[in-house]
């Protein structure tokens, strides 16, 4: 049972691209029959044009079935937060967190409903915004400090849209459940600017801009700030004996992903990175590193210090274990007790004559 839901989790992101493969099956059998005729040099328009009908009803009827089933399985309030009118859009919002703990519910359930990324204008005006209704249902999951949904909180953690992502992060921040710190690390490393830019209320410290920024604020409201400003200062080249106790802690494993995803980064950042995981010896980051190199668009400068990272990582890694200096006493044999030692071959004790003692 557990493999199984392991097995759903890393593929729970898989029904976001459903929907728009299954909308591409009648373009491509669209074109694909276009050009079997084309090809074929067929004179039977008559049956081409049946085919080419029968497809686009096809998809006009799988359009107007979803939007049925869409709206009609969703609240009104819930509905609107999908509107392509922003103020329409925030009135809903606005509404559901005045409601209360009731709103908690119906945003879990726009969370959950999948984002379509529109391919025309008018199939964008049909399908509505899925990508501000999602980040409007996470910013309320956070304002209402919604502990039931730590769970679909952490796996919009991995949300495809990045404004999804750090709103995520801060949600957990303002729920503080600390079961969420290993799902969050991983976003440190992930500079990816967000617009438009959000300041925390109540928070004296400047907007947050990237991705990182909403990871490193959950954090800290966690409890993990010396974590933060260990790996931050990691990046900057600035690396103590403190720093590298609380990055190869318990938190390693996130630690090593939060680096590998700061390669990708822009320049400066990818080069700390890369310093970092080879002062930090993260053998795990080596095919990450690996990578890098073998990449001609990653700018030389990242390239050279990956490559002296693997190199580090690689002196380290073929060396020959520490051997223990506790003497192994597995194999030696095990002492015999007293009662087990055979007495029956040695001498008889002399007999003491007490009498004889006296006289003398």
């Amino acid at each position: 049972m557990g493999q199984k839901k392991d097995l759903a989790k890393q593929f729970r992101w898989l029904w976001i691209w459903c929907p728009l493969i299954l909308r591409a099956v009648p373009s491509l059998l669209f074109w694909s029959i276009l050009v079997i005729f084309i090809l074929q040099e067929s004179k039977n328009f008559n049956t081409l044009w049946s085919a080419l009908l029968l497809i686009f009803v096809f998809k006009l009827f799988w359009m107007a079935m979803f939007l049925h089933h869409f709206f009609e399985s969703k609240p009104e309030l819930v509905q609107k937060l999908f509107s392509k009118n922003e103020q329409e859009r925030l009135n809903a919002f606005a509404q559901l967190v005045n409601t209360g703990e009731k709103a908690i519910p119906l945003f879990v359930q726009a969370l959950k409903t999948p984002p379509f990324v529109p391919l025309s204008s008018t199939e964008f005006l049909l399908m509505g915004n899925y990508l501000s209704a999602h980040s409007l249902a996470v910013e309320g999951l956070g304002l209402l400090k919604a502990k039931e949904a730590v769970e679909i909180l952490c796996q919009a953690l991995k949300h495809p849209y990045p404004n999804v992502r750090a709103k995520a992060a801060w949600a957990l921040g303002e729920i503080g459940d600390p079961s969420s710190i290993p799902h969050i690390i991983p976003l440190l490393g992930e500079d990816t600017e967000i617009y438009p830019l959000f300041k925390p209320q109540g928070s004296n410290s400047q907007p947050l801009v990237t991705v990182s920024d909403y990871a490193a604020y959950a954090l800290q409201k966690l409890g993990e700030s010396e974590l933060v400003v260990a790996f931050k200062n990691a990046l900057k080249g600035k690396l103590d004996e403190n720093s590298k106790q609380q990055l190869k802690g318990k938190y390693r494993p996130q630690v090593v992903q939060a680096f590998v995803e700061a390669l990708d980064g822009n320049a400066l950042t990818a080069i700390g990175a890369a310093w970092a995981i080879g002062e930090l010896s993260l053998f795990e980051a080596l095919p990450a590193l690996e990578e890098k190199v073998r990449s001609p668009f990653v700018p030389s400068e990242v390239r050279k210090t990956c490559r002296e990272a693997i190199g580090k990582l690689r002196s380290f890694a073929y060396l020959p274990a520490i051997p223990s200096f506790s003497p192994e006493t597995t194999n030696l044999p095990r002492p015999a007790n007293a009662i087990e030692i055979d007495t029956s071959n040695l001498p008889r004790p002399a007999n003491f004559d007490k009498d004889a003692a006296t006289r003398r």
